[in-house]
Parts: C-alpha cells; sequence; structure tokens
C-alpha cells in the first residue's frame, strides 16, 4: 500500500482526493471539484507553510516512497474538535484567517485559479465559468464585485486597510472550523486561492466589517462569488443564490444578506 499498513493509530489521517476524476474529499461527506496536479500541489505547499507558522491545519501524510500523494489520494491528518458556537470562538477564528493572511501575501495565484478581481475581465479562473451562465447574470456578479472594490480600493487609499491579496480560504463556514481545548484550526482548503482578504472576514458572525466596506456590500460580493463557483456543478442551487442575488440587489433598502 502507499502508506504502508492500513493499521494505525486513529489520529493518523483521512483520505483526500483531487484530481480529475477522483471527487475531492477533506473530510467524510465533503465532496469537491477535481483539481490538476499543479493545483493540488499549491494547496498541500500552502497547507505546509501555515503548519510551519503553528497554525492548526491537516497535515500531509506522506507515502511510504516520501510522496504527498498517489494516483491523486492525498491523506492527511485528523483534527480533533467541533464547529464554532459563540462569539468567542469566532473571533478566534477572524484572529486564525487574519493570521493566514498577513502570512501569504506574496503568494503566487493558485495554477488555473483567479482573482475576483481578475474575473471582471476573464472568463474562466478555478470554479467560475462566466461563459456557462446568461450574460445578465455575470453582468450581475461582476456588478456586486465592482461596488466592493469601489470601497476596497478607497479605504485602501485612505490607509484605512490594507491593500492588495493573499491566499484566502474561501469557504470560511462553521463547517471548516474545529475547536478543540480552546485551539482552533480550519480544513477544507479546496477552495483556496488568491483573492482579497475582505472575501474570508465579512462572512465570520460577530466580525466587523473591514473598515470603509459596507457589511451589505460585502455579502453581497461573497454571495456572487458563490453564484458563479457553484454555476456549473450545482446549478439548481446557483439559480436559487442567484434569485437571492437579484432580490437583495434591487431591494430599496437592503439588509444583511441571510
Amino acid at each position: 500500500m502507499a502508506w504502508g499498513s492500513a493499521r494505525g493509530p486513529p489520529d493518523r489521517g483521512i483520505a483526500r482526493t483531487g484530481l480529475p476524476g477522483t471527487p475531492g474529499r477533506t473530510a467524510p461527506g465533503r465532496e469537491g471539484l477535481p483539481r490538476t496536479p499543479e493545483s493540488l500541489a499549491w494547496e498541500l505547499e500552502v497547507l505546509q507553510t501555515l503548519d510551519h507558522a503553528g497554525l492548526r491545519v491537516p497535515v500531509t501524510v506522506p507515502t511510504v516512497d516520501g510522496r504527498p500523494s498517489r494516483d491523486g489520494v492525498v491523506l492527511q491528518t485528523f483534527l480533533p474538535g467541533h464547529p464554532p458556537s459563540t462569539r468567542q470562538d469566532w473571533a478566534g477564528v477572524a484572529a486564525f484567517i487574519t493570521r493566514v493572511h498577513d502570512l501569504t501575501p506574496t503568494r503566487p495565484q493558485r495554477p488555473g485559479s483567479l482573482g475576483i478581481r481578475q474575473l471582471l475581465t476573464q472568463d474562466r479562473g478555478g470554479d467560475v465559468d462566466f461563459t456557462a451562465m446568461p450574460a445578465p447574470a455575470v453582468a450581475l456578479v461582476r456588478a456586486c464585485w465592482r461596488a466592493l472594490f469601489d470601497q476596497v480600493d478607497a479605504a485602501s487609499t485612505a490607509g484605512s486597510q490594507r491593500g492588495g491579496t493573499c491566499v484566502v480560504h474561501g469557504d470560511l463556514g462553521a463547517g471548516a472550523v474545529l475547536v478543540h481545548d480552546g485551539n482552533f484550526a480550519v480544513i477544507d482548503w479546496d477552495e483556496a486561492r488568491v483573492d482579497v482578504p475582505v472575501l474570508d472576514l465579512i462572512g465570520i458572525p460577530g466580525h466587523e466589517s473591514p473598515p470603509g466596506v459596507d457589511p451589505v456590500v460585502g455579502q453581497l460580493a461573497a454571495l456572487a462569488w458563490e453564484t458563479a463557483t457553484c454555476w456549473v456543478p450545482e446549478p439548481r442551487y446557483a439559480r436559487d443564490l442567484l434569485r437571492r442575488l437579484r432580490d437583495a440587489t434591487t431591494s430599496p433598502s437592503p439588509h444583511h444578506i441571510t
């Protein structure tokens, strides 16, 4: 076997696959889109960087001959814990992901992916394929992202927040966070890429919107991202998201997105 005996301590790892034809999984029941070998390697290198910095993330268990994966299969260490449930927990999550952002400002883009600024003018990147979406839907998604950048760029110019990009998790919900003995771990990095950090921060419960960014504008940008990335693999769900996005952007008094 690639990892030696199948018998071993229960905390040795969980299988995760990520190459074409092998659906990704970073936890039981977690399915992701196929990734190229280069894209998967980028993710594993990011996790190694974060682990070396003392952050709790899944660590790759190499095969018996020292490779990080075999035929698209990756074995990662098991991390115990439960989802965050309190305001204090979520404050810890915000501190964790801010540390990730601070560690990765010069990280190159994930192979095959694009950030939302690039997707304002390009049609394909990562899980986004605007050629598969109706033109009005594409225009709405991009309008939400432009509104965010108007505020991010203005705040950066004014010095109230850092501009630029870094590694973002991309799907920082309760299911991606584990709390154990007061420590935090973040799993499910399949949607990670280089992008603007506000996209991670805006959805953290109880966390204040970054300076200069209207929370509703940030939420709409995040909802637009989810709509675009789900359009091909989960079309029914994506169309529901698009309806929510249209309703929120046409409301005379927009509120926080739920």
